[in-house]
Formats: structure tokens, C-alpha cells, sequence
């Protein structure tokens, strides 16, 4: 297993502003994809398509502090996500590598369903990791 077989799929920014941040994406180009509401991870967001960039805007669910880290100062592009062939598999690599999982697998609304993931392989940088 190796960082060679993961897709990238998107980045993502979390916000307070989520309307401002999607009407400033469109007046670039950028084409709406999906609005979802993922309450197992207190977030809603959407889903913004240019080119070959796909950007994820978040925003906080009421009474939810899941981006509160990372929205301490702003607008915060905080993720970089990768589909991956297998996420038990891409985990335990990350972990033997010394990423440190700071969200188990779980099902995501974005996503139909499938499995998400998150790593951190140093402070600061987080990784989602999405089942195929």
C-alpha cells in the first residue's frame, strides 16, 4: 500500500460564511454539485466543481464545535481528500506510517453512504480519506 493508488477528490474549507464563500466561488466558475447536512459529523456544505479543482464549502451544524479548531481564525482550507480503493487497508498504512486517526470510519451523507475517514500525519493537516 502506497499514496500511488489514492484519488485525489477534493479540498475543503471550513467557514462561517458558507453562503458568502459558495456565491464567490460561482462568480469564478464554479458549478454547484451538492448540498448535504451530514449530522453524525455536525456539519452541512457543499459541493463546488471548476475545471479539474472540486472544493468542499463546510460550515458548522447548529450546536456543533466539529470545525471549531479550525475556524479559530477564519476561513480555513483544512483537509485535502483522497478516494481510496480500500480505507481499512489506507489506515492501517497511515497508521504504520505514523498518522494519527482523528475519525474513525463512518458513513457520510456527502457520499451516498460510503465510509469516511480522517488522518493527520502531522499537526495541522488533515487527510480525508473516502471509501470507493
Amino acid at each position: 500500500m502506497s499514496v500511488n493508488n489514492w484519488r485525489f477528490h477534493h479540498i475543503g474549507i471550513a467557514t462561517n460564511q458558507h453562503d458568502v464563500l459558495v456565491k464567490r466561488l460561482r462568480n469564478l466558475g464554479f458549478g454547484e454539485d451538492l448540498d448535504f447536512e451530514d449530522p453524525l459529523q455536525g456539519v452541512g456544505g457543499t459541493f463546488l466543481s471548476g475545471g479539474e479543482m472540486r472544493v468542499e464549502i463546510l460550515e458548522p451544524l447548529d450546536n456543533s464545535d466539529t470545525l471549531s479548531p479550525w475556524l479559530a481564525n477564519g476561513n480555513r482550507c483544512y483537509q485535502v481528500a483522497f478516494e481510496v480503493p480500500d480505507l481499512d487497508e489506507a489506515l492501517t498504512f497511515c497508521g504504520v506510517q505514523g498518522a494519527r486517526v482523528v475519525r474513525s470510519p463512518l458513513p457520510s451523507a456527502a457520499f451516498d453512504g460510503r465510509r469516511i475517514a480522517f488522518v493527520m500525519p502531522f499537526p495541522g493537516f488533515l487527510i480525508e480519506l473516502i471509501e470507493s
